[in-house]
């Protein structure tokens, strides 16, 4: 089951993909008609700044990324850049994660996150990375969810997803790992939002394939494999 997860994070899910990889080929391919139907329904009229800013994109997936540094690297505005961003999610190229924050001024201005609409377009545009990069497909499971979510990265600490509300928070973090082996007791990120938040009574870990429950103060922390959450996502759910 590892194998066919771990396949998937690679491949992804496009079926033309998946049946005949054709490696690079693909990313010209796919950032040329995302530029040439991007910009005939958006009149755009530099549409290769789509295909550089897909680019950038693609090398940053899974961590922060600031409008205002993408444009400085790519020497547009940050308008330009927010325009391009929402129309890349239009097309559901890309995927945004704001911040997790009842001010809807912060979320609007600071950093966010950015995933892909499937694992595969970041693979045929940077190579095979590290896979423990690759586990942002539970970003993907979440938004299919509904359920309100954001990041959390203050204090010095980061958690990659908080669900809910602030009143009842589920903090979800990925360590795509093999095998804890004391990692949670180190682990800085989650105790410090556990501390701020000590109504988050329960978190979860995405493991590759350890599977256990610790206690961090009151909150209950249990580790679930990847595959058991892509397999069945009701697992996280039942934790809310």
């Amino acid at each position: 089951m590892i194998a066919l997860v771990e396949e998937y994070l690679l491949t992804g899910g496009y079926p033309a993909q998946v049946l005949n990889p054709i490696g690079g080929a693909l990313a010209g391919i796919m950032a040329g008609a995302a530029a040439c139907d991007i910009s005939t329904l958006h009149d755009l009229r530099k549409p290769y700044l789509l295909k550089n800013i897909l680019r950038c994109l693609a090398s940053a997936a899974g961590s922060r990324v600031s409008f205002r540094q993408l444009a400085g690297t790519l020497r547009l505005s940050t308008d330009a850049v927010g325009d391009c961003m929402g129309f890349l999610e239009e097309a559901w190229l890309v995927k945004s994660l704001e911040k997790w924050t009842g001010r809807r001024a912060k979320r609007v201005h600071v950093s966010k996150r950015i995933s892909f609409g499937d694992n595969g377009i970041r693979t045929v545009m940077t190579g095979a990375e590290e896979m423990a990069t690759r586990a942002e497909a539970v970003f993907l499971e979440v938004r299919q969810s509904g359920i309100p979510c954001g990041y959390d990265g203050d204090n010095g600490g980061e958690v990659d997803f908080v669900l809910g509300s602030r009143a009842r928070p589920l903090p979800v973090d990925v360590r795509y790992e093999a095998s804890l082996d004391g990692e949670l007791r180190r682990y800085d990120g989650l105790r410090l939002f556990i501390h701020r938040f000590p109504q988050a009574r329960k978190a979860v870990v995405i493991t590759r394939n350890a599977e256990e429950i610790i206690q961090i103060n009151h909150t209950k922390v249990r580790a679930i494999p990847l595959w058991k959450f892509l397999w069945n996502g009701l697992t996280i759910w039942r934790c809310l």
